[in-house]
């Protein structure tokens, strides 16, 4: 790592440094330098969403509530708007992505993941293995 202005050199960098001009009978400069700030001030943008579609929460919003809402699946509503929020606490007047929309299905009382693809009629290719891949 080389010593500039403009670089991440840091105590640890300069630790290994001076090692090095140690083992190696070496002069090279181990100061840590100021870093030159940008004059451009810091703008606050929201983060991308790819679907343009946003939705502002209200008191009690779940990620399952919210999912229902809007068809698309619990897992992928967290999933893009990580880790923007606690899954646990949503807070009001949170603004999140909407990701893309899939077919969902609810989960009954005993549902296994053999009866969801009978119920589903899944081909072959679609068993088990999607069905945890895509629902963590």
């Amino acid at each position: 790592m080389q010593t500039s202005p403009y670089s991440l050199y840091d105590k640890n960098y300069k630790s290994n440094l001076e090692h090095i001009n140690s083992a190696c009978n070496l002069t090279l400069p181990t100061a840590i330098p100021n870093l030159i700030l940008s004059e451009t001030p810091h703008i606050e943008r929201d983060p991308y969403c790819a679907t343009l579609l946003s939705y502002t929460t209200t008191a009690g919003d779940t990620y399952n509530s919210i999912a229902a809402q809007f068809k698309v699946s619990s897992a992928a509503v967290r999933a893009v708007n990580w880790p923007t929020i606690d899954c646990f606490a949503i807070p009001e007047c949170t603004r999140l992505c909407i990701p893309f929309g899939c077919e969902t299905y609810t989960l009954k009382d005993r549902d296994t993941c053999d009866s969801i693809e009978q119920e589903l009629e899944l081909k072959p290719w679609l068993r088990l293995s999607a069905i945890q891949e895509y629902n963590p």
